[in-house]
């Protein structure tokens, strides 16, 4: 068996040993040493194969020498080891598939393949695995060929968008073509339309130049006229400018005289306010005055009713009296002492009654004075307060006509 493999071309490694010396016999020494000959060791196997088809006998052979190095040979020809493989692959002998030996270990190896690798086994025997390269290689080639398309369908398609945007582009340009085709022919009615309102305006502006050439000659005649009158209002500005140099002048003395008169016309507002203080606490004063005289005149009324019936009670007392002492004292009739007596007596109750309305008399009277007194008093205090209304209110005359000279003067000079 393992001259089989040796000469199938299996590996040394996969033999009983890992190098091929090792697989050479070596017979034991003799005990000889003296006649001892070095002799060179090799091993060789040869297999000889017969094809039923064509009757050909075909001598595989695989030799290896004294170092070791292995040889192979076809019918006595020396091949290399891939052309060897290729020739046990023509009979069906594949050499990495191993199919032509089940070797020890064999059967659970190939048990325990996982599925990828079982499929590379049966590539390696079915001969598909040396198509790998080719396909390979085919691959690569549909890949670059589908890249390929995919560009030239891209590139094709771009060159439709290019196309789409040629034509695009080529029917603006023809557009473009007809508008500039236009646009020259209307240009040129344009042209023609400017020349023909050019030489119209050239002929009316050479009848309006004649016409402003005679309206030149009434306008020289009229900017003489003007000249003339032009010096006349210089003159009259000459003397304006003098009589408004004069008036400035007289602006800045006014100026000078409010700036004088200012801190016054302050002291006059200040006094106005006072007088018009002074005034408003004069009216108040006087209505007060007015209400007291109006209490003092109804008071004085009270008192003259007072004394009016005084006066009559007086003269009714002196009435009574007089009656009764004409009939006390007839004519020519002596009294007698007891009549006397009761004479005096009723002299002393009249006398006694008439004290207390003698009294009230007496006081209603000097009341009756003393309102007098004080009407007097209130008249003259209410002539006096009119008085000085009268004064305050032509101060305040006098100070707000002041006032309103100054303001007038003082807007004329700002």
């Amino acid at each position: 068996m393992d001259a089989l493999s040796f000469v199938l071309g299996v590996q040394s490694r996969d033999l009983r040993s890992n190098q091929m010396k090792d697989l050479i016999f070596r017979p034991p020494t003799t005990t000889n040493t003296n006649n001892r000959k070095e002799v060179k060791l090799t091993a060789k196997a040869a297999l000889y194969y017969l094809d039923e088809t064509t009757n050909e006998t075909t001598k595989f052979q695989r030799i290896i020498s004294p170092r070791g190095m292995g040889e192979y040979r076809i019918n006595d020809k020396t091949v290399s080891h891939s052309e060897y493989e290729d020739h046990l692959g023509e009979i069906g002998v594949l050499v990495k598939a191993r199919n032509f030996l089940v070797f020890q270990g064999d059967v659970e190896s190939l048990a325990r393949k996982s599925p990828t690798e079982f499929v590379d086994l049966l590539e390696q025997i079915s001969l598909s695995a040396e198509l790998k390269g080719d396909y390979d290689k085919a691959l690569k080639a549909k890949e670059e060929a589908e890249a390929e398309a995919v560009f030239c369908y891209n590139k094709q398609k771009g060159m439709k968008g290019e196309r789409r945007a040629l034509k695009e582009q080529k029917e603006e340009a023809d557009r473009f073509e007809e508008l500039l085709q236009k646009k020259q022919s209307l240009q040129t009615d344009f042209y023609l339309w400017l020349l023909y309102h050019m030489e119209v305006d050239r002929k009316e502006r050479e009848q309006h130049l004649v016409e402003l050439k005679e309206e030149l000659d009434g306008l020289v005649t009229e900017e003489q006229r003007h000249t003339q009158i032009l010096k006349d209002a210089k003159k009259k500005a000459s003397a304006a400018r003098k009589e408004t140099q004069a008036a400035e002048n007289e602006r800045v003395a006014i100026v000078d005289d409010v700036a004088k008169i200012e801190p016054s016309m302050i002291q006059v507002r200040e006094e106005v306010k006072t007088f018009q203080q002074k005034l408003e606490q004069a009216q108040t004063q006087l209505q007060t005055k007015k209400e007291m005289a109006t209490k003092h005149d109804s008071k004085l009324e009270e008192l003259k009713k007072e004394i009016k019936l005084s006066k009559k009670d007086l003269k009714e007392l002196e009435r009574d009296y007089e009656e009764a002492k004409r009939d006390a004292l007839p004519d020519q009739v002596t009294l007698t002492p007891q009549q006397e007596e009761e004479y005096e007596r009723v002299k002393e109750a009249a006398a006694t009654a008439s004290v207390e309305p003698r009294c009230q008399l007496v006081t209603l009277q000097k009341k009756l004075e003393t309102a007098r007194a004080k009407a007097a008093e209130c008249s003259s205090q209410l002539e006096e307060m009119q008085k000085r209304k009268a004064e305050v209110n032509r101060e305040v005359s006098d100070y707000t006509e002041r006032s309103e000279k100054i303001s007038q003067v003082r807007d004329f000079v700002f």
